[in-house]
């Protein structure tokens, strides 16, 4: 998902000492991951790798999120999203 690259290196060079101090101290690297550029993989990792356990997705959840969607079910939710829209617009 990251295109081959350390979430928590800055740099390929990185050793195993700046990669365990981002992680302890929480610092991803998400500039220089190229697969990051798509919104909800971010949205699905940042909470994914929270620090907090009580904010992490329960496993069983994480496949619920949009980034694993198919083009039908994305479809199918713009398609709710717009009606819902439209009827509220319509009740005003």
């Amino acid at each position: 998902m990251t295109g081959g690259e350390h979430l928590f290196a800055k740099t390929r060079e990185d050793g195993p000492f700046v990669i365990t101090s981002n992680i302890t101290e929480n610092r991803p690297n998400w500039e220089s991951i190229a697969a990051i550029e798509c919104t909800s993989l971010r949205n699905l990792l940042e909470p994914m790798i929270s620090i907090d356990q009580e904010k992490r997705p329960r496993p069983a959840l994480l496949f619920e999120h949009p980034f694993f969607w198919d083009d039908k079910k994305g479809l199918e939710f713009l398609y709710a999203v717009h009606n819902d829209l439209k009827d509220t617009s319509q009740k005003k």
